[in-house]
């Protein structure tokens, strides 16, 4: 769910606006700084009020933080009028207020003044009393609405075309002001900071809808995904707008059908609400963040770029084009539309790690690395720590990267967000032959992703620990966890019928191919073959590339390599998408990078098979498509070294491998088999000379030779 809405954007927006009005901040006369935030609250409020007048256009919050200039005199003050008035005459407005905020005791008292931005004539001054902060969304945004419009030349009828603000927003003036709160930092991508906000927002007003709906986008990005749920079930409950009536409800709609995976009713739903608003610029974005999921690009763009037209510092568009250029190959557009980001969010770390993405998609690691670094800097609990750690691994300093992963998971604020921790740390410890320890954490994540309620991150965890099972070998295992994950589906409701029977052929035949019980295996992919008639397109992809795996291991174990790797080769290429780690987790579990390789093998072209495990642990990660260097490779190159004799090259594998297995469980069989080669080639290490020399690692063995 990429929708994101602004209370002042859920209001309809008639066509036919004949004043553009500008209203900037209030400034704070009470001397109390606990009313700080009533400088940006009122006029926020009485944006919202007065933008459902069919008569009147109100230049948006954003917009005018845009026209504040590069001080952010979002509040008028005395000495900032003429920057304002030239600001806005610029700008085609045609009238701007300016207002002010005191107290007595408990009365409060906001005045407004309104100009001709054109010549900076007093059009009406405005005022309002009442008693106590709540007040102001009783009786007075309602009672200054009224008296601006009056004051740009509404008549009396149509300077009350407007609801309530209370019937709009809420009657709670803390709601209100934790829920600004909340939207600036769910901006800022800060995301626990904003659920604190909307928390307590919907504490002071539980009727109030919009923070439920902000709550379940922050849940979700905290992997909290019961009460993502929960929130977006109340908002869905409190919204009062009937269908078909009001932009809220075309958010709903839109978003329900998101919800149920209808993306032709989502695409629907916000072209809805960009007709009942073509102002709306996170209609705009989020059609265009579609566009781009569906590899849709120059229609995303065309739709990012009428977002920023309409606010041109506004930070999702940006941050949604630059990724988009990037995609496209346009590194110098990304890098300047990023840029861009970084200078309309100054000091925030959203950006800074948007550009360490495009630096780790381009192969500039060393930049993505200190970008992250830089992120972190400004936010030590930013999701940049998984990513600095996965630069670590690839460079094969596992060290750093456990001390990456750790940090993240002492600093997460969910079961599931420690969940996502430990799940990294179990694949970072089956490279490193830590068998045991790798599913003791896998466990420990299983453990808190379902004690969260998050049951498909504890379905993938448990995808992981049958990978790791099967790619160490060890079919018991890889067995008893496949039955575990399909009973956990089940329990779960987790996909169709016919998917979870495709999860079952492929992993079942791939046990059987491994038992070298290839007619059970055979018979499988015959009923996977079958279920492509009969499927939806989401499912006939899965199973496409599950026929595919199965087939070629088929193939292999028939001794067929060639067709085997014309199967492979068929397969659709695993990218890596920095938005989702489980993408990047995918890139190496299952490790199948050397398939080719050991077809070549088998067809006893052992060269070529040279060559392909080269490029496997080449130092340059970009040449193994920024997987990570499987200690596999590594192993079966230095036997292919050995083989030919060039005996020093093997040595120099088998020491990187010794290096990378220090604290490997010895018991396992390429654990024990690099143990023996070390023995064996102790003493032969040819020098350059071609003589045979004494030789003493530096590494030492593990285990007991």
């Amino acid at each position: 769910m990429a929708a994101g809405v602004f209370i002042s954007q859920l209001l309809p927006k008639a066509k036919g606006s004949v004043r553009t009005v500008a209203i900037v901040g209030f400034e704070n006369l009470t001397g109390e700084g606990a009313y700080e935030y009533l400088k940006k609250a009122i006029p926020n409020l009485l944006i919202t009020s007065l933008e459902q007048s069919k008569y009147l256009d109100i230049v948006s919050w954003e917009k005018l933080n845009d026209l504040a200039g590069p001080k952010d005199r979002d509040i008028a003050t005395a000495a900032d009028r003429d920057h304002w008035f030239n600001a806005c005459r610029s700008a085609g407005v045609d009238a701007i207020v300016m207002g002010s905020f005191t107290k007595a005791d408990n009365l409060f008292a906001t005045d407004a003044k309104i100009y001709d931005v054109q010549t900076k004539n007093l059009l009406k001054s405005a005022g309002s009393r009442g008693e106590g902060v709540g007040s102001i969304l009783r009786t007075q945004i309602d009672e200054l609405s009224r008296e601006i419009a009056r004051g740009v030349g509404l008549s009396e009828s149509a300077s009350k075309d407007t609801k309530p603000i209370t019937e709009v927003a809420t009657a709670s003036m803390d709601a209100y002001q934790y829920f600004v709160r909340g939207q600036e930092d769910f901006e800022r991508y800060y995301f626990d900071d904003a659920r604190v906000s909307f928390e307590k927002a919907v504490e002071k007003d539980p009727s109030f809808a919009l923070p439920h709906f902000y709550l379940a986008r922050v849940y979700n990005n905290l992997a909290d995904a019961p009460r993502a749920g929960q929130a977006m079930d109340q908002f869905k409950k409190l919204s009062k707008v009937s269908p078909g009536k009001g932009k809220e409800a075309l958010y709903v709609t839109a978003l329900s059908a998101w919800v149920n995976k209808d993306a032709e009713g989502y695409v629907r739903g916000l072209n809805e609400i960009i007709k009942a608003d073509p102002k709306d610029k996170r209609a705009h974005a989020d059609l265009g963040w579609f566009l781009r999921m569906e590899n849709k690009r120059p229609e995303a763009m065309v739709e990012f770029e009428k977002a920023l037209a309409i606010d041109p510092n506004f930070g999702y568009a940006l941050n949604l084009l630059a990724y988009t250029y990037a995609e496209m190959g346009e590194k110098v557009k990304a890098i300047a539309m990023f840029d861009r980001y970084a200078a309309a969010y100054p000091g925030e770390a959203n950006p800074i790690d948007s550009l360490g993405d495009l630096y780790f998609l381009t192969g500039e690691f060393d930049k993505a690395r200190a970008k992250y670094q830089q992120a972190l800097a400004i936010r030590p609990d930013f999701p940049s720590t998984w990513k600095l750690a996965y630069l670590y691994a690839m460079d094969g300093d596992y060290d750093a990267s456990l001390r990456w992963i750790d940090d993240m998971t002492t600093r997460a604020k969910t079961d599931g967000m420690r969940a996502d921790g430990h799940q990294w740390k179990g694949l970072y410890y089956s490279l490193l032959g830590r068998f045991d320890e790798a599913l003791a954490e896998l466990a420990v994540a299983e453990t808190l992703a379902k004690g969260s309620g998050n049951e498909a991150l504890a379905d993938i965890i448990l995808r992981d620990r049958l990978w790791i099972c099967y790619n160490w070998g060890r079919l018991d295992l890889f067995k008893s966890n496949l039955e575990r994950r399909m009973a956990y589906r089940a329990e779960t409701k987790q996909g169709t019928d016919t998917l979870n029977r495709i999860y079952e052929l492929l992993y079942t035949g791939l046990y059987d191919v491994r038992a070298r019980d290839l007619a059970s295996a055979r018979k499988n992919l015959q009923e996977m073959t079958a279920l492509a008639a009969s499927i939806d397109e989401k499912e006939k992809k899965f199973n496409l590339l599950a026929s595919n795996h199965l087939e070629r291991e088929i193939r292999f174990a028939e001794g067929d390599f060639d067709g085997a790797i014309k199967v492979f080769q068929a397969a659709p290429p695993i990218m890596i998408d920095l938005s989702a780690a489980v993408t990047v987790q995918g890139k190496n579990l299952p490790y199948v990078a050397d398939f080719v390789a050991r077809a070549y093998i088998g067809k006893g072209q052992t060269s070529q098979a040279v060559k392909e495990y080269e490029r496997l642990v080449s130092a340059d990660p970009a040449a193994r498509e920024n997987a990570l260097i499987h200690p596999f490779s590594r192993l079966r190159l230095a036997a292919l070294y050995e083989d030919a004799g060039k005996i020093d090259q093997a040595v120099e594998q088998y020491k990187l491998l010794a290096k990378t297995w220090k604290n490997a469980d010895p018991s396992l069989p390429e654990v024990m088999t690099l143990q023996k080669k070390l023995a064996k080639l102790k003493s032969r290490v040819t020098s350059p000379k071609g003589e045979t020399v004494e030789a003493f690692f530096t590494v030492p063995f593990i285990g007991s030779l």
